[in-house]
């Protein structure tokens, strides 16, 4: 069969011309379907998702595909109550100046901490005045223990 694929007489030479001949077409033609179906199928479409999340989630659907996804961010507010009056139980042994910081603060942090968007600036602010008093006032330990555990409830309002 090999012998009308060569002029040679060297039998190598014979299966060279049949593959050049047959088999590279053949394959050629394969490769041709392949492609023209990969490309009928959609693969040949590359998807590059270039993702960048900080403090949060990312989902991606793809294939008519839905996703549905919530996050509640927020705190309960009967924590943040039992806290702030903590706070001022514990301020009740403070001077008048520091008594009075620590009420507005509170006042700041209950109103913003409740809002439905809160004023990042504002809490900030807030409690940088109690971690103030906080410092300065020596001797009540009570009171820097509920400062700390109010603070660490609004921190994630902060981010």
């Amino acid at each position: 069969m090999a012998y009308g694929y060569s002029a040679s007489k060297k039998f190598q030479d014979m299966v060279k011309g049949f593959n050049d001949r047959f088999v590279m077409v053949l394959i050629r033609h394969i490769e041709r379907y392949l492609t023209k179906v990969g490309i009928d199928m959609g693969l040949d479409e590359k998807v590059v998702y270039n993702v960048t999340v900080q403090n949060g989630q990312a989902i991606i659907a793809n294939d008519n595909a839905t996703v549905t996804a919530t996050a509640n961010i927020g705190l309960n507010t009967n924590d943040l109550k039992t806290l702030i009056e903590a706070v001022r139980t514990s301020a009740s042994e403070l001077n008048a100046e520091d008594k009075e910081t620590v009420s507005d603060s509170l006042e700041v942090i209950e109103a913003e901490a409740t809002a439905e968007k809160p004023k990042k600036g504002m809490l900030k602010t807030a409690i940088a005045a109690l971690n103030n008093v906080k410092d300065t006032v020596k001797g009540v330990a009570e009171f820097g223990t509920a400062v700390t555990a109010l603070i660490q409830l609004v921190a994630p309002l902060l981010q």
